[in-house]
């Protein structure tokens, strides 16, 4: 579901028309030799691996991710050069999740608290309504629209709670670590992740295990991080310029792995219809 951006980007795989004219079933490992579209999309993957890789977002046009995913889709990954954290398939995904994000960074609540044509559309597709929080419906509208854009699905949980989304995230078999993981340099974060934030009860009711009781607390979405400065760059919605988890609207911050709230990250995976 797009919501106002991204004009024109909806894929219509689904009904039968692919990527540049193709169709659903259209792959490019058969093809017989080197043509124009198989070179620019393995250069557009090429250009998102380094982007998400080494943390250094840039902008690309939705025909080109698009054709990247259908490299990634058509397990041709082989031709990009991975580590064992972040496959073509993962940084695809993230850069189109991160993109997407990003198109969203003006959006602000109107005629009251959590309100807004934007704001409840987000709401409605995460079980809500006007009124409710709204972190975390930001986030799975992000994950289902960029899923949406590759022709795919999303294991990203469509939930209202930023602290029942690690749980949900697992149950569906998404990757879960903590922040102390990552300032240890064990793993990193990369576009796409999601960040949680407990605010009622201890940090660790998100370790393994589900809490006793409700947890309060906030998620976003990962832009890059530096693990020089262990700076985390993050898109957020229902924040403000103070980093509040009732604010009102989306917004950029890069002071999340600071906070003695912040838990760690889920990373939801692409489902290919």
């Amino acid at each position: 579901m797009s919501l106002r951006r991204t004009p024109g980007v909806i894929c219509q795989c689904q009904s039968g028309t692919g990527i540049d004219g193709g169709t659903n079933a259209l792959t490019l490992s058969g093809l017989p030799g080197p043509t124009t579209d198989l070179m620019s999309a393995q250069a557009a993957a090429r250009a998102i691996y380094a982007s998400v890789s080494n943390q250094s977002p840039v902008c690309m046009d939705w025909d080109a991710i698009r054709g990247a995913g259908q490299l990634a889709r058509a397990a041709t990954a082989s031709m990009i050069e991975s580590n064992l954290q972040l496959s073509l398939e993962q940084a695809v995904y993230g850069f189109a999740v991160r993109q997407v994000a990003e198109q969203y960074l003006d959006v602000r609540e109107t005629g009251g608290d959590n309100r807004g044509e934007e704001v409840e559309a987000m709401l409605e597709g995460a079980g809500g309504s006007a009124g409710m929080s709204w972190c975390a419906a930001f986030v799975s509208h992000c994950h289902v629209e960029a899923a949406a854009l590759l022709c795919a699905g999303t294991t990203c949980p469509r939930t209202l709670s930023a602290v029942m989304m690690v749980f949900h995230g697992r149950t569906a078999g998404n990757l879960t670590f903590s922040k102390a993981s990552v300032l240890s340099g064990a793993i990193m974060p990369f576009a796409g992740d999601v960040f949680s934030m407990v605010h009622q009860g201890p940090v660790s009711s998100l370790d393994p295990g589900r809490p006793a009781q409700f947890r309060r607390g906030h998620t976003g979405i990962v832009i890059s991080y530096n693990a020089a400065t262990q700076t985390l760059t993050t898109i957020e919605g229902n924040t403000n310029e103070g980093g509040g988890r009732e604010g009102n609207g989306v917004y950029l911050r890069t002071d999340r792995m600071r906070s003695a709230r912040l838990w760690g990250f889920m990373r939801p995976r692409i489902v290919w219809f």
